[in-house]
Order: structure tokens, then C-alpha cells, then sequence
């Protein structure tokens, strides 16, 4: 079982916006920074060996007492970056923006024509794994092929693209959310949920 997943970043904020309770959004905000945040994005959980150098494409799982083999060279993906910004733009924080949108940039790569590309993940590759278990963080960590080899992480772009057009003010929350779900339920107003009533 899992201690803690960055899956839930898109659940209880944008897009999903499942939680409607401050303190417990707060709560699983902060331990989901807390345990998986890393220089060049977030673990999606602890002991994830997908597409570690130490992972066999042969097999679909792994049992339990095998996933410490994992600990501390989990790959890290910037798309969690790109949830933090998104969902400081809903809350109006615009100090949470200016953190991971300054984590992110960096790790952005170019097209060959020169646009951004968001890796899909960062890895530790074999030769470093040993000295990043030892010493965890203090290996580099490389970027996915995503992009240069001419097929993008599609996710990834789509938000990055929804992100800066939200950051520089091209659209708005109410844009990329039309039926509201981000309002607090006793903020809304009392109509059927059809989008065509809530116009």
C-alpha cells in the first residue's frame, strides 16, 4: 500500500476538484509535497520503479518486500510541477505559481524547432545508482527521450500549454473549468449540475 501518490494532486485540485474540505485538502496537499517533491519534479509514489534503471520490463509487478530494491531512485516527473502551478492559479496564490513555474523551467527541453518540451520523467541512470542510494539527491538526474525523439508526452505538453496561458492571463479559471467545480458546493448556486443551467 501506498504511503502517499501524486496522483492525487489532479483529484482534489484542477481537474477533478474533489475535496471540498480546506483541512483535509490542506492536509493531502502537504503530505503529497511533503514525501514526493524532488529537484526536478514529483515521485508519483515512494518505491515506484517505473523506468528506473533498475526495473525489469519483463515484469508487470513486483511483490512487496522487492519494491525497496526502488527507494530513493524513483524517477521523478515535472508534470506534478505543472499541477502545483495550476492549482495556485485556482487558489490565487501567486507565490505557489512563481515556485514551480521557477522548478520547472529548467527542466524544460527544446524541439528540434525550438519550442519547450516537458520530459515525461527524470531518471538516475545505472552507472549513479548506487552513489544516489547512498546519498540520495546527490546524483543528476536525466531528462526522457520525450520530444527529442520526435513523440511527446502528450499530457505534459497539454498542460504546460494550459498552465502558461493561465499564468499569462490568456484564459482564465472560469476558461478551463465552465461548470465551476473549483467553487466550494455552499459558494454555488442552487441549479441542476447541466452545464447549459449554469451558464
Amino acid at each position: 500500500m501506498n504511503n502517499t501518490d501524486a496522483a492525487l494532486l489532479p483529484c482534489i485540485s484542477y481537474p477533478a476538484f474533489a475535496v471540498d474540505d480546506d483541512a483535509l485538502f490542506s492536509q493531502t496537499i502537504d503530505k503529497v509535497v511533503r514525501k514526493l517533491k524532488g529537484k526536478y519534479g514529483f515521485k508519483r509514489f515512494l518505491r515506484d520503479g517505473y523506468r528506473t534503471a533498475l526495473e525489469d520490463k519483463n515484469r508487470h509487478y513486483y511483490k512487496p518486500a522487492e519494491i525497496k530494491l526502488f527507494d530513493g531512485i524513483e524517477c521523478e516527473f515535472p508534470l506534478f510541477f505543472i499541477f502545483m502551478m495550476i492549482d495556485g492559479v485556482f487558489r490565487g496564490n501567486t507565490e505557489q505559481v512563481k515556485e514551480y513555474q521557477q522548478l520547472l523551467e529548467p527542466l524544460l527541453q527544446q524541439s528540434p524547432e525550438g519550442y519547450p518540451v516537458v520530459p515525461k520523467y527524470y531518471s538516475v541512470p545505472a552507472d549513479f545508482v548506487e552513489l544516489e542510494k547512498k546519498n540520495p539527491g546527490s546524483q543528476k538526474r536525466f531528462p526522457s527521450n520525450h520530444g527529442r525523439d520526435g513523440k511527446f508526452f502528450l499530457w505534459g505538453q497539454a498542460l504546460y500549454i494550459i498552465a502558461k496561458l493561465l499564468v499569462d492571463g490568456l484564459v482564465s479559471a472560469k476558461d478551463i473549468d465552465p461548470v465551476k467545480r473549483y467553487i466550494p458546493p455552499q459558494d454555488q448556486r442552487n441549479v441542476s449540475m447541466r452545464y447549459s443551467n449554469q451558464v
